[in-house]
């Protein structure tokens, strides 16, 4: 199967909502705010353009370790399978952007971070 494979540079938007899938596994979802800022040379300034979202879910120990690790406000780098929602609410077409987060950590550009091996749960 082809999937949508994208790389998100943003920042984490809103809290993350931690909890459990329908089946038992961890579940974590939040969202990814990618605002594009250009240069532009007539002014000497920079500008910031409309900002994108994205819907990003994370499961099993990726969830487990997000949820400890990441809150609003901080920058990061994610990778993982796009996929596009549509559905409706009322009389309105709603679009969705969801990203189903395979790896995902602070980006460094903007800060330090110190790498803590989890331990692995059980045998």
């Amino acid at each position: 199967m082809n999937e949508t494979t994208v790389t998100v540079v943003g920042t984490v938007c809103s809290e993350v909502r931690y909890g459990q899938s329908a089946d038992g596994n961890p579940i974590a979802r939040f969202q990814i705010r990618n605002t594009p800022r250009r240069y532009d040379k007539r002014t000497g300034t920079w500008t910031e353009g409309d900002p994108n979202y994205f819907s990003a879910v994370c499961w099993r120990t990726l969830a487990d370790h997000v949820a400890s690790s990441m809150g609003v406000g901080d920058p990061v780098v994610a990778a993982g399978r796009l996929r596009i929602n549509r559905w409706r609410r009322g009389e309105e077409n709603v679009v969705t952007a969801e990203l189903d987060i395979q790896a995902i950590g602070h980006d460094l550009r903007w800060g330090t971070t110190v790498y803590r091996q989890a331990p692995r749960p059980g045998p």
